[in-house]
């Protein structure tokens, strides 16, 4: 169950006070974590730099992109080129997933890339129907192709490099690539194209139509050859296999069909959907989960001479998004929706370098009392404790199908309250809100063993919050807001008029009160504020509507100030509810400095600000997160900088996103 046994979590616990000790032991004014040489760059556990203020990251930022689209392997199998949301191409190093070069200049979103079988050149198509064709080696931007009417389908060049085809939903058009000139436009009155690929000895076009038979082009001509009388898929991508006599089809009826070129004749067919990708002989298949898939649902490999499955390979967390094997298929890339980029060894199914780090959103983080332990927790269903000096993995505690969304330490350190989302496992998807539970599980951080776990019904909780002072955790949701003694496992009675729907929760330092930011209208257009007494459920302010929704709160220490987070942050007097500051810029979520003098907020632009609260000023601005477009499934998570956290001696602020990424900075060498 666990990633590490008890003995040898004490072991790895005795290293982490001995190490302390040492740095207990430095000069005064001197941190041993600071490199001896100050104008050295940080660099992490891969030896890619940090960013700026960083003292260390949990993952690589490796083969990460915002991930939308194709990938490719250039001629010699030595890069890997891939597109996504942000207009950009990216191109790796196959062997270690080292960012080369960022291709810029799309006005649009691309939609679709080809490498040339010699690897000088890239092309790369937008939704604008605009086409790039790039020198690979330098970067140059050589020819910007325009014409088509739609979005770019579909690209393929010949086995010279000499013809480009592509494919918009109206037209097929072919180009020069040594002048960027257009040679000749394909079309069929009424047909839409999806996706074109040419034979291998580079003499015939293949398109795939919307509910049509494939059609033939003769490339020198122009002609249409002849088409095939009848297919059963409606969307087709047809691939032509290495002997060109036989091809491959695609799309979203009977998954992979395989076709006589000469007659049309359906030869063979297995179950396979989603993105695929051939190896160059032609022998084996790869390919994704379909749409509908759970999000952890492997990639499959198929063997094409006997139709049979080999292997699966488990891995992405978030579906996949394109497959391509190397030329000499001794490796296969996948690109998922889980913001990474991995390498499979097709003959063995063993991936070459295994995710270190969470492998989905981060929920939450929590220091320890003694700020030794960081505690992350991630929609990968696992919590892990880090050391907060060198950012070592010290265990892992694993929650199985559970989705980590809160975190927090009881007093002491000793116990970890993590507070969980559960599905059970039931007959078909059995995926229903009235069947999930809240399970709050409590750890022993030493033994890295549960010491006990409570069940709550999951329907209409959407937010928690718990009180190290009290060790009482409140639950909110749809009219609803109730208390769990931890002690007990007693629930209280939901308190009276709660509001219509709670959004996010903080007690006070004291554990008297409660904030709650609540939907007030019930469609997620505006936001109120509450503050509710604890031990009588009385509300004691609101704020009404605000017109703005608000997406993290937090209590200063002293319990005089709350902070809330959305399209700015907002300063409140706790007292009286009245609004006493503004502070433009920051959004999202909210953290507090231990002595009441810095102000952490992070938001969906993958940045966290740092704010000096006697002066209203801003102090920092971090950048060290990626984009991400990771998605959960059934849970929910704000995109970008999700979560924050102040180590006790405010000495460091821990930050978590939807990049999968804890970062470390050192506050107090930040200004």
């Amino acid at each position: 169950m666990f990633f590490m046994a008890g003995p040898r979590v004490l072991i790895a616990f005795a290293v982490l006070l001995a190490t302390h000790a040492v740095h207990a032991q430095a000069p005064a004014g001197k941190d041993p974590r600071l490199p001896e040489k100050p104008n050295r760059p940080r660099t992490d556990r891969f030896g890619d730099p940090l960013p700026e203020g960083a003292l260390f990251r949990t993952s690589t930022v490796r083969a990460r992109h915002d991930v939308s689209g194709s990938l490719r392997f250039s001629g010699d199998g030595r890069l890997l080129a891939a597109f996504g949301g942000d207009k950009t191409v990216r191109l790796w190093e196959a062997s270690t997933g080292k960012l080369r070069r960022v291709f810029s200049g799309h006005q649009r979103q691309i939609a679709d890339l080809v490498f040339s079988a010699d690897g000088r050149l890239l092309v790369s198509g937008d939704e604008g129907g605009s086409i790039h064709l790039w020198d690979a080696t330098s970067g140059a931007l050589k020819f910007v192709m325009t014409g088509h009417r739609g979005s770019i389908h579909s690209l393929v060049l010949t086995p010279d490099n000499r013809l480009l085809a592509s494919c918009d939903g109206y037209e097929i058009r072919l180009w020069d690539t040594s002048t960027g000139k257009q040679l000749r436009v394909l079309a069929r009155a009424g047909d839409i194209f999806w996706s074109v690929d040419i034979s291998p000895d580079g003499k015939t076009l293949v398109a795939g139509l919307h509910e049509h038979p494939l059609a033939f082009w003769d490339l020198s001509t122009g002609a249409e050859l002849h088409q095939f009388e009848k297919t059963d898929t409606e969307r087709q991508n047809p691939v032509f296999l290495p002997d060109g006599k036989r091809l491959l089809t695609t799309g979203a009826g009977e998954g992979a069909v395989i076709w006589e070129v000469a007659t049309g004749k359906k030869l063979a067919s297995l179950k396979a959907w989603g993105p695929i990708a051939l190896t160059r002989d032609g022998k084996i298949l790869a390919s994704g989960p379909r749409g509908f898939w759970p999000p952890d649902a492997p990639i499959f490999l198929w063997d094409l001479a006997s139709l049979k499955e080999i292997r699966r390979l488990r891995g992405h967390q978030d579906g996949v998004f394109s497959l391509a094997f190397s030329p000499d298929g001794s490796m296969l890339a996948s690109l998922g929706g889980d913001q990474t980029l991995r390498r499979w060894d097709p003959q063995t199914g063993r991936e070459l370098d295994a995710v270190v780090g969470h492998e989905n959103a981060i929920t939450a983080l929590a220091f320890s009392p003694d700020g030794i332990l960081l505690a992350s927790g991630s929609a990968d269903r696992t919590v892990r404790l880090w050391d907060s000096e060198t950012g070592r993995e010290v265990c892992r505690l694993e929650a199985r199908q559970e989705v980590v969304q809160g975190l927090a330490f009881l007093p002491g350190g000793d116990t970890l309250l993590s507070q969980n989302e559960f599905v059970p496992p039931t007959k078909g998807d059995g995926m229903t809100e009235d069947q999930a539970l809240i399970r709050v599980r409590l750890w022993d951080v030493r033994k890295a063993k549960e010491r006990r776990h409570i069940d709550i019904p999951k329907a209409f909780i959407h937010t928690m919050a718990f009180s190290p002072r009290t060790e009482v955790l409140a639950m909110g949701g749809f009219k609803s807001i109730r208390f769990l003694d931890l002690h007990t496992g007693k629930m209280s009675q939901p308190i009276a008029e709660p509001p219509i729907r709670t959004m996010c929760m903080a007690f006070s330092p004291d554990g008297r009160h409660l904030a709650v930011t609540s939907d007030e209208s019930g469609i997620r257009e505006t936001t109120g504020l509450n503050l509710w007494e604890v031990s009588t459920g009385r509300n004691l302010w609101s704020t009404g509507r605000t017109f703005e929704m608000f997406r993290g709160i937090a209590f200063s220490p002293d319990g005089k100030t709350l902070a809330t987070g959305g399209n700015s942050v907002h300063l409140w007097d706790a007292n009286s509810g009245k609004e006493t500051g503004r502070l433009e810029g920051g959004r999202g979520c909210v953290a507090f400095s231990h002595n009441g003098k810095i102000l952490a907020t992070g938001g969906p632009d993958n940045s966290v600000m740092l704010w000096d609260l006697p002066t209203r000023s801003q102090r920092r601005r971090f950048t060290g997160h990626v984009p991400s477009s990771t998605r959960l499934g059934r849970m929910s998570v704000e995109p970008g900088v999700s979560c924050l956290a102040f180590s006790p001696n405010d000495r460091l602020l821990a930050t978590g996103g939807d990049d999968t990424l804890v970062i470390v900075y050192d506050v107090m060498n930040s200004r």
